[in-house]
């Protein structure tokens, strides 16, 4: 096969819905030669022109590291499945053939995962509203998913749960490398990679679930039942285009997720022993 010179492979999408665990897989796989570190965000820049474009080739996938064997040569921006700059700069750039992985989560559990994230890195304060429009964006899928699939074709975009990914990671795993046409990994971590935090239910609001006292300086966030049922039903028609769209079955995304009290956290726990 000939050298491979473009990336033809993007995680493209979307944060905090287990791409980094999907990329730490695929970067084991012989076949593939991931990018380091995987996040590169060429593609949003709006001043794109060639010359970035070949630096970034040269750099991030030099023929130096890349081997003939190497099928694919890959890259996990997430913030590209939402971006109509990245979208366009990708066509316009990137030979045809490329493919795309996109990992969808229950649009709620992602809000809050892309608000703590956020507010670990001090860019969002815990006063801040889970409904300001800019988190709630973050969890809008059809348009998306859209236009890229009426530019790609079935055949060169994945649409993937986050849900399976918590059920089975093997199968999560091997849905991957079988739209790849590729033999599945070796094999794939039973833990979480880049974990979030968990979401815990306290009366009338829920919190993130800080397992060491001092883990954290900041003020820790609370989100009111109230405020999440009125997120909930931000995505309904969103969730019902997707569903349509990708034909996967988002029954539980309808419904606002159960996060379990502590002393229901404690009786699973010992059921399970």
């Amino acid at each position: 096969m000939a050298q491979v010179c473009h990336p033809n492979l993007f995680v493209a999408g979307t944060q905090k819905s287990g791409t980094t665990f999907l990329c730490t897989v695929l970067a084991n796989h012989p076949l593939i030669f991931f990018s380091k570190p995987k996040e590169l965000f060429l593609f949003n820049k709006t001043n794109l022109d060639q010359r970035m474009y070949q630096e970034y080739l040269e750099k991030y996938f030099p023929e130096s590291k890349v081997a003939h064997s190497h099928l694919y040569l890959a890259e996990g921006s997430t913030s590209y499945f939402q971006s109509n700059v990245a979208t366009n700069n990708m066509m316009k750039f990137l030979p045809a053939g490329f493919k795309i992985i996109v990992v969808l989560r229950h649009p709620v559990e992602k809000a809050l995962s892309y608000f703590m994230h956020m507010h670990q890195r001090d860019r969002f304060d815990a006063t801040r509203s889970i409904l300001d429009p800019a988190i709630v964006r973050t969890s809008l899928y059809a348009k998306h998913v859209r236009r890229w699939l009426n530019l790609l074709g079935p055949d060169r975009l994945l649409v993937l749960k986050y849900d399976t990914l918590e059920e089975s990671p093997r199968t999560f795993a091997d849905a991957a490398t079988r739209f790849l046409q590729l033999p599945p990994v070796a094999e794939v971590p039973s833990s979480r990679i880049n974990a979030g935090f968990g979401m815990v239910r306290r009366e009338d609001h829920v919190e993130p679930r800080i397992e060491t006292p001092n883990a954290t300086h900041r003020e820790v966030p609370r989100f009111s039942i109230a405020d999440l049922v009125r997120l909930q039903s931000m995505f309904t028609d969103d969730l019902r285009r997707t569903q349509t769209i990708t034909g996967l079955d988002l029954a539980r995304w309808f419904e606002l997720p159960d996060f379990a009290s502590d002393e229901e956290r404690g009786r699973a726990a010992w059921g399970s022993r």
